[in-house]
């Protein structure tokens, strides 16, 4: 069995989560998402040197959430990212990279999640026909004070970047792709 079953407000304990290879778990993955599963969960814990990522999807068809996951130990500090085709693990997959350093491999913008500083690393095309515009440092539909980046072509929007500044002075960062 690839997922242990959980209907709303059950639990279970770590040992009761199938650990899958990194391959199968991928498979799995893939698998669930041609069936409608979606991406709810995306999580490591660590236990002495070894990794654990779990991945929770919630089938709302059925109304469960299907849990698995797999291990990384101290040599073994890559997987096949799923972002590519499964652009919904984007943001998770770089907050996993931020906070254990288990690097996807073939995804292409890993900057931190959050606790940004100076020399934010703003997404950007190479491009001719694409215009970057940005809005901020102060806008005043925010609370907070922060920066909006757009880059458009022509009048369609294919990229909007968000970094608000919190309260302790550190960014954080939220982006969005149009296509």
């Amino acid at each position: 069995m690839n997922f242990k079953i959980l209907k709303n407000g059950e639990t279970c304990s770590r040992k009761e989560i199938p650990e899958l290879s990194k391959d199968k778990l991928r498979e799995a993955i893939l698998d669930e998402f041609k069936l409608g599963s979606r991406v709810a969960g995306f999580f490591g814990h660590k236990v002495l040197s070894q990794i654990f990522l779990y991945v929770v999807l919630a089938d709302d068809k059925n109304n469960v959430l299907k849990v698995t996951s797999t291990s990384f130990g101290s040599n073994n500090k890559e997987y096949a990212s799923f972002t590519s085709d499964l652009p919904s693990f984007h943001m998770f997959e770089r907050e996993f990279f931020e906070e254990f350093g288990v690097k996807p491999i073939q995804n292409e913008w890993l900057k931190p999640v959050r606790l940004h500083r100076d020399n934010y690393p703003f997404y950007n095309i190479d491009s001719e026909e694409m215009h970057e515009v940005g809005v901020g440092p102060v806008h005043a539909g925010v609370i907070e004070p922060g920066h909006f980046r757009f880059l458009c072509h022509g009048e369609d929007v294919y990229h909007l970047e968000i970094a608000l500044v919190t309260s302790i002075g550190a960014l954080k960062s939220f982006s969005h792709r149009f296509h």
